[in-house]
Parts: structure tokens; C-alpha cells; sequence
């Protein structure tokens, strides 16, 4: 008996024994710890975050007065300098642990290349944007701070050489924020520039031969053109035709969407008018598989140049132009009242799941073959209507906005967003797997005597990622 006692309690010792060492506190081990993909960026490069914090439950990384509560974020910069990337740990216990580093971030000019310096004070916009099979070029509104010489130049730009040449193309006549320049298959152009009102309609077309001597230099107060699309032999010539009637004074306030039909040479053929709408237009047009999808709106005249109840609308043409019907969008946030802030601003794009993407005055919505409204989302109000937008098939498509390049899906889901500084930016174009584009930005010059502020050009590419591409 007593042999059983003295085993029970050496057990019973040994147990103690062995919870007292256990009970031991031991020191809990908490490491903030984090690697950047890369230590020098531009801004708006996203910068990939590996997480290598030892004992924490929960991250919170602070960078560029954002935060982010994810273990291995990608994150980007919108203003250049040096700045800090600040990571906070918290353990299970409630512990916390902090590391920062700093990561260098160059300004957008160190990645674009810009037109030298106009003169003092001197404005310059980029209205239009394309590639002529060689080159890049630009359409250019000139405005002279000292006079009132304002004019549309053609800039060709050798990225190679860095080079940007000037090709004088017309006076501007107009004020008008909309020009496009049309190369036909001799190689002639078709030069326009449009001021849009209410009761009547200024429109410059300018044609020149293949060495830019001006063959013609005419005005029209009936028509209105915003862009050309070209369609095997055909080119399609779209925006609006003013009726005039001399029994009914208020009716000649009316102008139709309308197609002007031209040969390769460029010399009209047929006109189609859609009298179904009143006091609308054309902004862009597309080809499908059964015909033609317009993009445009639609106003009711109030004045001179001023209007009410814009409305977004689409047309379904067949391939013989012929008007099939057309939708209106009455649950528009576009609040513009002026005629002329319509020009240049609209982009319709098909994409790989048969939607459509509509784009104008900062206001992108989808809709699906037949023109039922999926999504709708609008940007500021304040920014410039002269905004561009590219499909990028299966990937989804990009559009751009004042300072910003946003990248969506097929079903218009925010995939990626960067900040590139541009603030005029009329169109994207793809070229050997970069997307290309030219943006005007506002800025400031001083000298001896005042601060000027000017509007200068730069032109830049991204990959379909948006990955920045230094052009430098």
C-alpha cells in the first residue's frame, strides 16, 4: 500500500514538474518584412509587393495616402519624389511590428516624348490622332496668345529622332474643339474642322494632294461631319444634316444624323439622311455582321448655341446604310448645354462577347447587340470631353480620362487603373502589342515679366497591362 502512495506521488511530482516548465512564457516572434519588385518606378508604375512578415495575422501597408489591407498588394504612385512604403503587422495577441522603405518615383516626363517649348504663352491641343502607315501624327489647334492667328496644323512625330514636324493645314475659322484628317486611297486628304449650333453649322473642308498642296478650300452652314469610316470601296463620311425649309423659319433649328457615301476618290455619291430624328447626329460608327451601329445624341435647341435634354442615343443601320431603328438613353448624367462642347468626344467599340461599349463626355456604358443597357458609369464632369477609348478584344478594353488610363473587362469590371498626367487625350491606337496615344496637359511658363499658362503635348505608349513603355 504504501509502495502505491509514494509511485502516486513521485507521477504526481512529475507532472507538476513538467506544467511548471510549460507554463513558461515563452517571447512571442513578430518581423514586419516586405520585398519590392523594384525600387525605382514612374509614376503610375505598379509595384509588386512580396510579403515576408514572420508571425502576424493581419497587414495594413500605407503608401501614397492610400492603404491596403491585402499580404501582397500591387500598388503604383501618383506623384514623383521619394516616398515610403509604411507596413504595420499585428500578431494574434495584438502585438504590432512596423518596417518602411522608400522607393523612387520619377516624374511622367522622364518616360514621354514631348514637343519642344511653343512660344510664351502660346496654346496648342492635339484634336485628333492617328498613324499614317510610317508615322504618328496628330491634328494641332494653334492658338496665338499675342494675336488672333489660330490654325489646325499636322504633326508628324519620329520617334526615333525624337522629332515632331509641322504641316500648316488650315486657319481655324471656328471655335471648335473637333478636326479630323482623312488619307484616301491616292493618297489625297480630306482636312475638316466643325463648329456645331442650333440653327446653323460651320464646317472647313480643306483637300489636299498627296504633297499637301491645298486643292480646295470650302464652307458649308448645312453640314456637319465628326469622323469617316472606311468600308471596302466606300468611305462613310458621319454627323448630321441641317433641313432647311422655307414655309416653317423655327424648323430649319433641325438637323438629322446623316451619312455622306463617297468613292476613293472621295467625291460624295449618296447622302442617306435618317429623318427619324430630329436634332440629332453622328459622333462615331461602327461595322457588325448585319450592318452599321451609330453613336450619337440627341438635343433640343434652346438658342444660338445652346440646347436642353441631351439624350445618348444609337442607330441600327442595315449594310446598305438604311435606317432599321434607334435607341435613346434618357438616364444620362451628361449635363453639357452647348452645342459645340459635342464635338469630337464620342467612341463606340465592339467587344469579344458581342457587347458594345458607348464612351462620350466621360459617361462609358455597355450595352448588349441589341442596345439593352448593362452597365453605366460616369466620371467627372469637370474633366475635358476630348477622352479616347480602345478594344482590346478578349482582354477587355481601355479608356482614358483627365489624368487617368483605366483598363476594364468584357463586362466592364475595373481591372486596373494608372495615372499617366494627360489631360486632352483623343485617341488610343495599337501598334506591335503597345497602345500608343498623344495627350495635351496644362502647365505654367514664366518669364521676366508674368507666368503664362500653356498647354503642352506629349505622346507615350503602355502595354495592354498598362505597363508604362519609356519611350526615351
Amino acid at each position: 500500500m504504501k509502495k502505491f502512495i509514494l509511485l502516486s506521488s513521485s507521477i504526481l511530482l512529475f507532472f507538476i514538474s513538467c506544467s511548471s516548465e510549460n507554463d513558461t512564457p515563452q517571447e512571442e516572434e513578430l518581423t514586419a518584412c516586405f520585398e519590392m519588385s523594384n525600387t525605382t518606378v514612374e509614376v503610375g508604375e505598379e509595384i509588386q509587393i512580396s510579403n515576408c512578415s514572420v508571425g502576424a495575422v493581419s497587414y495594413e501597408f500605407t503608401f501614397d495616402n492610400k492603404k491596403s489591407n491585402e499580404k501582397n498588394p500591387l500598388i503604383s504612385f501618383e506623384n514623383a519624389g521619394t516616398q515610403n512604403i509604411s507596413l504595420k503587422v499585428t500578431s494574434e495577441s495584438g502585438k504590432t511590428s512596423l518596417k518602411t522603405k522608400s522607393v523612387i518615383v520619377n516624374a511622367i516626363e522622364d518616360s514621354y516624348v514631348y514637343k519642344p517649348d511653343i512660344l510664351e504663352g502660346d496654346t496648342t491641343s492635339p484634336i485628333n490622332f492617328g498613324y499614317n502607315g510610317s508615322s504618328f501624327y496628330y491634328i494641332e489647334n494653334y492658338n496665338n496668345v499675342n494675336s488672333s492667328n489660330q490654325k489646325y496644323n499636322y504633326i508628324e512625330i519620329d520617334l526615333t529622332n525624337k522629332n515632331f514636324t509641322s504641316k500648316y493645314i488650315s486657319e481655324k475659322e471656328y471655335n471648335s474643339s473637333n478636326a479630323f484628317l482623312t488619307t484616301l486611297d491616292n493618297n489625297d486628304k480630306l482636312f475638316y474642322a466643325v463648329r456645331s449650333l442650333s440653327d446653323r453649322i460651320g464646317l472647313t473642308e480643306v483637300k489636299l494632294n498627296s504633297n499637301w498642296v491645298v486643292q480646295s478650300d470650302t464652307n458649308s452652314q448645312t453640314r456637319v461631319l465628326y469622323g469617316s469610316l472606311q468600308n471596302n470601296n466606300d468611305y462613310l463620311f458621319y454627323g448630321s444634316y441641317r433641313i432647311i425649309s422655307t414655309n416653317d423659319p423655327n424648323y430649319s433649328l433641325y438637323k438629322s444624323p446623316s451619312i455622306e457615301i463617297r468613292n476613293s476618290a472621295g467625291e460624295i455619291t449618296e447622302r442617306k439622311t435618317f429623318y427619324e430624328i430630329e436634332q440629332g447626329f453622328i459622333g462615331d460608327l461602327i461595322k457588325n455582321e448585319d450592318g452599321f451601329i451609330a453613336f450619337g445624341g440627341m438635343t433640343s435647341p434652346t438658342g444660338f448655341s445652346t440646347f436642353e435634354n441631351y439624350r445618348p442615343l444609337i442607330i441600327f443601320l442595315n449594310s446598305n446604310y438604311e435606317y432599321i431603328n434607334h435607341i435613346v438613353y434618357d438616364n444620362t448624367e451628361i449635363s453639357t448645354t452647348n452645342n459645340n462642347d459635342l464635338n469630337g468626344s464620342y467612341h463606340i467599340k465592339k467587344l469579344s462577347n458581342n457587347n458594345i461599349v458607348l464612351y462620350s463626355h466621360n459617361e462609358l456604358r455597355i450595352i448588349n447587340s441589341v442596345g439593352t443597357e448593362i452597365l453605366k458609369e460616369a466620371f467627372s464632369t469637370t474633366q475635358s470631353n476630348i477622352q479616347s477609348l480602345i478594344s482590346l478584344d478578349n482582354e477587355g478594353f481601355i479608356l482614358s480620362t483627365h489624368d487617368y488610363l483605366k483598363k476594364y473587362d468584357v463586362n466592364g469590371t475595373l481591372i486596373k487603373s494608372i495615372k499617366f498626367g494627360g489631360a486632352i487625350t483623343p485617341n488610343l491606337i495599337l501598334k506591335d502589342s503597345q497602345i500608343y496615344f498623344v495627350s495635351g496637359y496644362d502647365t505654367q511658363f514664366t518669364n521676366n515679366i508674368r507666368t503664362f499658362a500653356v498647354r503642352k503635348t506629349f505622346i507615350r505608349s503602355v502595354n495592354p497591362d498598362l505597363k508604362i513603355n519609356n519611350l526615351n
